[in-house]
């Protein structure tokens, strides 16, 4: 049944910068828009939801939204009908990236050096070099 959904990642409390890095990492991947305050909407567009961010790709035309809440979490957004496997793949590579910019960034305040690189199938990956 189509209805906007919501779900909590386990990430905790979040860099705002860090967690708008990481979905633009995202929408690039899946060659999809990024859009800031945007608005998620349901299969029979009668419903709609604002969140601070949205990427939207041909196959996800509905968008799927992040907003932050009065906690401090993140919290995807979105009608995922019809197109499940498409959005658990683009949570789980948002989960993803942000996780390693959260990474590269306590590294790096440590004065760790840190390489990022994106991979040919569109995941990050990390070196870091402690000497």
């Amino acid at each position: 049944m189509s209805h906007i959904a919501t779900h909590d990642p386990q990430i905790g409390i979040c860099d705002p910068n860090l967690m708008e890095q990481a979905l633009r990492m995202t929408a690039e991947d899946f060659s999809g828009e990024f859009i800031e305050k945007g608005f998620v909407s349901e299969y029979a567009d009668r419903d709609h939801q604002q969140c601070d961010w949205v990427i939207r790709t041909p196959e996800l035309k509905r968008g799927f939204g992040c907003t932050i809440n009065k906690d401090g979490r993140p919290v995807f957004v979105g009608d995922p009908y019809g197109v499940g496997h498409l959005w658990q793949e683009m949570e789980q590579r948002v989960t993803q990236h942000y996780s390693v910019l959260a990474l590269r960034a306590s590294a790096a305040e440590l004065g760790w050096p840190v390489d990022m690189f994106v991979k040919p199938d569109g995941t990050v990956s990390m070196d870091l070099v402690v000497e």
